[in-house]
Formats: C-alpha cells, sequence, structure tokens
C-alpha cells in the first residue's frame, strides 16, 4: 500500500469521523433547544399558575384544597379501575372455562354414533352456549360501561383547571 492511498483511506476515514461529530453536535443542540422550550413552557405555565395566585396563604389554602379534594377523588378512580380490572379478569376465567367446555361439547357432538344421539349433543351445546351468553353479556356491558365512563373522566380531567376550581371551591367555604 502506498502513502497516498493510505493517506485517502485517512481522509475519508477522517472526514467519515468529521461528519458523524457534526451529527452528534448537531443533535446535542437540537436536545438542548428542546430542553429550553420545555423550561420555557413551564416557566409560563407557573407564571400563570401564581399570577392567578394573590398571594402565599391564597397558594397554600389551593394546594391544601388540591391535595384534600383531589386525591381522594384519584384513589377512588385507581380502585375503579382495579375493580373493573379484577371484573375483567375474573370474566375472561369464566369465559374461557365455558369455551373449554363449549368445545369439549362440540368434539361430544362430532363423536356421535347416532342421529338422536348426535341432535341430543347438539341441543346440550346449544343450551350450554346461549346459557354462557345470558351470563357474560351484564357483565360485558357494565365493565365495558365503567371503562367508557373512566375514559370519559380522563378526557374531561384538567390539571389546572382542577387546580383553580378546587381552590375557588375551597375560598368560597372559608369565606
Amino acid at each position: 500500500m502506498s502513502t497516498t492511498q493510505a493517506a485517502t483511506k485517512e481522509a475519508i476515514a477522517f472526514e467519515a469521523i468529521n461528519d458523524l461529530l457534526y451529527e452528534a453536535m448537531l443533535n446535542c443542540e437540537n436536545a438542548l433547544k428542546s430542553g429550553i422550550r420545555i423550561q420555557e413552557d413551564s416557566v409560563k405555565l407557573w407564571r400563570d399558575l401564581l399570577a392567578k395566585v394573590d398571594s402565599y396563604n391564597l397558594l397554600k389554602s389551593k394546594l391544601d384544597a388540591l391535595s384534600t379534594e383531589l386525591f381522594p377523588t384519584l384513589r377512588k378512580r385507581l380502585e375503579e379501575m382495579v375493580e373493573s380490572s379484577s371484573l375483567s379478569l375474573m370474566l375472561i376465567n369464566r369465559t374461557g372455562s365455558q369455551t373449554l367446555a363449549l368445545l369439549e361439547k362440540s368434539l361430544e357432538f362430532c363423536e356421535s354414533t347416532s342421529i338422536p344421539q348426535a341432535r341430543e349433543k347438539l341441543d346440550d351445546f346449544f343450551e350450554s352456549y346461549v346459557a354462557a351468553m345470558r351470563e357474560n353479556t351484564p357483565i360485558v356491558l357494565s365493565t365495558n360501561h365503567k371503562l367508557i365512563h373512566a375514559w370519559g373522566n380522563l378526557a374531561n380531567w384538567n390539571p389546572l383547571q382542577l387546580l383553580c376550581a378546587t381552590a375557588q371551591c375551597h375560598a368560597t367555604r372559608v369565606a
């Protein structure tokens, strides 16, 4: 390998490393700009919040009201979510065992040796199927209702509005 070839390879490697370092520097610059934007937005939000607060005591009362009213609400919603999750798990377990029982009955139907026996097994299969549907439909509807209600509450929840509403409610109680 000649010295010119070695120098060319070194120049190519140097250029590739230089490009990578330049890209890394641009990525760091973009990350810093994003961090600064986040800090600016945070400062604006706190400034807006504190502009609505007249004094330290009012801020303290708002935060106290928030902690006394928000956290129990959040705890209640968490308990509701756990309840609906356990109902869902119970439904999954129940439908799993019902599915296995129905599969067993369908296999029994396939193993029938006579038409009357097959008809009896098919009737038993459909009776079990309808009974399972009757049993599971109200639970599914209830679980879906609770989930839709929970998502609706979550979609309507705005922490800043809740803070202001809680503080106003608390201020009217104190006054």
